[in-house]
């Protein structure tokens, strides 16, 4: 008896040693096709997510976790994520505002009453109140070049706020932009000295950078 349980001990000890990680993705869940109506959603459990607006008419291939539902393009020789939401427990519509840009920049009178804009995380909200309300067009501008730039709404925050520690009362798209590039604003209103403090602020969560919004006069 006690040779067995010897044997067995030295046995299982030398199988763990050979043992690996496992890599691939071990997450339980569901997984399925849905096609994408013309609101640029797909249907889900009595919850609408949205997805890109290229997609709409189309299909997409679903994940479906406890907590998150990401949405693939798989038309091609390999899938590609196209869309991370957390998931709704609850029927609920759940926008991303990225996804309607394209269709924003033809219609852009329909941002500010839009389901997408009042999802949107808190600091982009304030940045449109504050600066935007009147000019949808440019903020939806300002939306589609940090996209294309792979600038975060973070940054666009703190540009802003950087913006108005150096005086600019009215901010605009061109003064953002010209705050994240380190150059001078097209139209020749604004010449940053430099950007270093972007990082330093951009690297604060949300819950700072709402913060800094409300003691620098965002909300009042």
């Amino acid at each position: 008896q006690i040779n067995a349980e010897d044997e067995i001990r030295t046995n299982y000890e030398q199988e763990r040693r050979c043992l690996r990680p496992v890599e691939a993705d071990m997450s339980c869940f569901e997984a399925r096709d849905y096609k994408v109506d013309k609101l640029s959603t797909f249907s889900l459990l009595g919850s609408h997510y949205s997805v890109p607006s290229d997609y709409i008419r189309g299909k997409v291939w679903v994940k479906l976790y406890s907590e998150q539902v990401v949405a693939y393009d798989t038309s091609g020789s390999e899938k590609k994520e196209i869309a991370r939401h957390a998931r709704a427990h609850t029927h609920a519509w759940v926008m991303d505002l990225k996804h309607y840009l394209k269709i924003l920049v033809v219609k852009p009178g329909a941002l500010k009453q839009s389901v997408a804009l009042k999802q949107a995380p808190e600091n982009i909200r304030v940045l449109y109140d504050r600066h935007f309300t009147y000019e949808s067009k440019s903020f939806i501008k300002l939306l589609v070049w940090a996209f294309e730039n792979q600038r975060t709404y973070y940054e666009l925050c703190a540009a802003t706020i950087i913006a108005e520690q150096k005086g600019v009362k009215q901010v605009t798209q061109e003064i953002i932009r010209s705050v994240l590039e380190g150059t001078p604003s097209e139209d020749g209103t604004f010449n940053p000295v430099g950007n270093d403090q972007i990082a330093d602020y951009s690297a604060q969560n949300l819950s700072i950078i709402t913060t800094l919004f409300k003691n620098s006069s965002w909300t009042h």
